[in-house]
């Protein structure tokens, strides 16, 4: 995930800023920050861990610097959100020549009871074969 950092205040950020990673996926993180001039933004980029549960999740960020035996936090917490879904999978269907889907498109008219994609591939392994014998294979099925 890329976020756009920029100084709004009227100093230049520290040198030895980070974003950390406070709360949420991946928290104790710290990535770098470059030092900003007022009105400066950076790109920065955060790599999450995928949850494995369907929902909705949050990160909470914040820029800081260490100062003594603690962080010094600067600007508001950033809060991402993310929400995972589950993934819709188009079935593939191998491709055939055009004569074995004619084929294959007759025998499903003759057996209503399978779909062509069932009887594509049996159809495009016996194409020398006659239609009685293919006939005699699809009837095997049922």
């Amino acid at each position: 995930m890329c976020i756009r950092d920029r100084n709004t205040g009227s100093r230049t950020w520290p040198k030895e800023l980070r974003l950390h990673n406070i709360a949420g996926l991946n928290s104790n993180d710290k990535i770098q920050v470059p030092e900003l001039t007022p009105g400066a933004s950076h790109k920065v980029t955060m790599s999450f861990e995928n949850p494995q549960k369907i929902g909705e999740y949050a990160s909470v960020c914040r820029l800081g610097y260490m100062k003594g035996e603690g962080v010094e936090f600067i600007g508001p917490e950033i809060t991402l959100t993310f929400e995972v879904v589950e993934e819709k999978r188009e079935e593939l269907r191998p491709s055939f020549p055009k004569e074995v889907e004619d084929r294959a498109a007759r025998f499903a008219s003759i057996f209503p009871h399978f779909d062509l994609p069932k009887i594509l591939p049996i159809v495009s392994a016996n194409m020398s074969k006659p239609d009685d014998e293919i006939a005699e294979l699809l009837l095997d099925l049922s």
